[in-house]
């Protein structure tokens, strides 16, 4: 930091703006902190450099009105275009619209105004004025992490379930019985704690790439919270213990989290609703789902927990219901359902794994990926980690496109992206354009140059026209996914594309507008024909050299 006069951190409510400056404060080369009597900042040296901070930016502080607070703060640049050259530093966590609206309204920043606003409409690629920083969280992963960097979901889980903070527990008479209880020990285990977190771990993942909603701290935070406790207190558990019913119980179990039938508070918090629109318990596993609901519960199938007391096993062989079909009523079936989707979530989670094989070639994934409900989800989380190398993934994008426009032919999608040239059936005949693939591009959509202090991991990919810039594909989760399933024989309805998936229709919309002198025809996927327009302005016909 000490390279910059002027650091100015920006993120929506919730993204950990103050935190993030606080966390600078207490670095080892920070001397002579010292905090406002407002709150509202402090005073440090960096050496030797005088520096300033402000953990809200649109806050008045005392008698002094937020502008003029603003313009207090900002005063060592008036006049500059080095901000280097300031005699003093500044630190200040401010919304994006606020600071744009500040520093348009100023008398003295307006320079400073344009250059901020250009930079955030760039998207980072334009030049700032050399001393100013923007660090934007915004594009912050809560998921993003590896063995010697930890993600933030996992620092705030160890955070929260650490043993000091529940020694109260070891006195309670519940204990052996208690829901939170065995949440908490089956993160902190430490034999098994970071299996059960790296699982959890995966679906927030899945979550996160759906690009629905940027997980702020406070999400995160609430997130674990509710996940762990329910909102429940000790006596509400000492109370909800005395049910008869098993399967109540066990909604409180941190497993359930993702059942979408649980009615509760947790569907009034926008990430955990996600998550239960992502719900593991869905996906089905034949042969797994067999054993799972006929056969016996045995440990030796489920990790060892070192320390964690409670163990479900032993009640989930005990509520088994093997009654026949003809006595079982519509609403004990309902009952079935919900209790062995219990068994799979749990499964999930504490079963174990084994690795199994995937189209990556010598690449293997563990086994309890697959109840994930994104099936091409470890294959997209590698492409964003390593980008399409020789250019596979392009390949079979073009693939997706063409066989969704009715074209099956892999000669043909393998050198071009293919559209079907009218919206009108003909019974006869089907008619293409043909756009040659090399005049495309795939890359991971990466801000690396934005993300130099913060935790992040590319959500996306984004296939373009290497000379028409504008126009490109923006690939989530959810594209990826419906593209791979097509490949898989998967043929979407006009919901599924005119849904989520709008963005392919408005990337096809933009290649129909530019200019071609020719079309392909075929009566059978099998031999095709090029009508093209000669100079002489004369239609030419030929079959096409396969």
């Amino acid at each position: 930091m000490e390279q910059y006069k002027l650091v100015i951190i920006t993120g929506n409510a919730g993204d950990g703006k103050t935190a993030f400056i606080k966390r600078i404060e207490e670095d080892n080369s920070i001397k002579s902190l010292s905090r406002f009597h407002h709150k509202n900042g402090a005073r440090f040296e960096i050496n030797a450099v005088p520096f300033e901070s402000n953990y809200d930016g649109s806050q008045d502080e005392n008698d002094k009105f937020n502008n003029d607070v603003l313009e207090a703060f900002f005063s060592p640049f008036v006049g500059l275009t080095n901000y280097n050259k300031a005699n003093e530093g500044r630190l200040i966590a401010i919304n994006e619209g606020r600071l744009i609206e500040f520093l348009s309204t100023s008398v003295h920043f307006k320079n400073m105004a344009n250059a901020i606003e250009e930079y955030f409409y760039q998207e980072g690629h334009s030049p700032l004025p050399e001393g100013l920083l923007i660090i934007n969280l915004n594009l912050r992963s809560v998921v993003a992490g590896d063995a010697d960097n930890p993600s933030l979901f996992r620092k705030q889980v160890k955070a929260l379930t650490d043993k000091s903070l529940w020694l109260k527990c070891q006195q309670c008479p519940v204990k052996s019985h208690c829901f939170i209880r065995y949440n908490v020990e089956s993160f902190n285990d430490p034999a098994s704690g970071d299996e059960v977190t790296a699982r959890m771990e995966w679906l927030l993942r899945a979550v996160s790439l759906k690009r629905e909603l940027h997980i702020t701290m406070r999400d995160l935070r609430s997130f674990i919270a509710f996940m762990l406790t329910r909102d429940y207190s000790c006596k509400d558990v000492d109370a909800s213990l005395q049910t008869e019913d098993p399967l109540a119980i066990w909604n409180h179990y941190y497993f359930n989290i993702s059942d979408p039938a649980a009615a509760d508070g947790g569907n009034q918090d926008r990430l955990i609703k996600l998550v239960r629109e992502t719900d593991i318990g869905s996906v089905a596993i034949p042969h797994l789902d067999r054993e799972l609901f006929f056969g016996k519960h045995k440990s030796k199938d489920y990790l060892e927990f070192a320390e964690r007391e409670l163990n479900l096993l032993d009640q989930f062989n005990q509520n088994k219901n093997l009654s026949p079909a003809h006595e079982q009523t519509s609403e004990s079936i309902s009952r079935l359902q919900r209790i062995h989707k219990a068994f799979i979530r749990h499964h999930y989670y504490e079963g174990r794994a084994e690795l199994i094989d995937t189209d990556l070639g010598n690449v293997q994934i563990p086994s309890f990926l697959r109840r994930i409900p994104y099936q091409s989800l470890f294959t997209f989380v590698d492409l964003l980690k390593t980008g399409d190398k020789d250019d596979p993934t392009k390949r079979s994008i073009s693939r997706a496109i063409s066989l969704n426009e009715g074209c099956d032919n892999v000669a043909i999608d393998s050198k071009y992206l293919t559209l079907g040239s009218t919206e009108i059936e003909d019974p006869i005949s089907k008619s293409f354009r043909l756009f040659a693939l090399d005049r495309f591009e795939l890359y991971v959509n990466k801000t690396d140059h934005l993300t130099k202090y913060l935790e992040y991991f590319p959500d996306s990919l984004v296939f373009r026209h290497k000379a028409q810039k504008h126009i490109k594909l923006t690939i989530s989760l959810d594209l990826y996914e419906m593209l791979y399933f097509i490949q898989k024989g998967f043929s979407p309805s006009l919901n599924d594309i005119r849904g989520k998936f709008i963005e392919l229709i408005i990337f096809k919309n933009l290649l129909e507008n530019l200019s071609y002198k020719e079309v392909v025809v075929t009566r059978d996927n099998i031999e095709y024909f090029k009508i093209s327009v000669q100079p002489n302005h004369k239609l030419h016909l030929e079959p096409m050299n396969l």
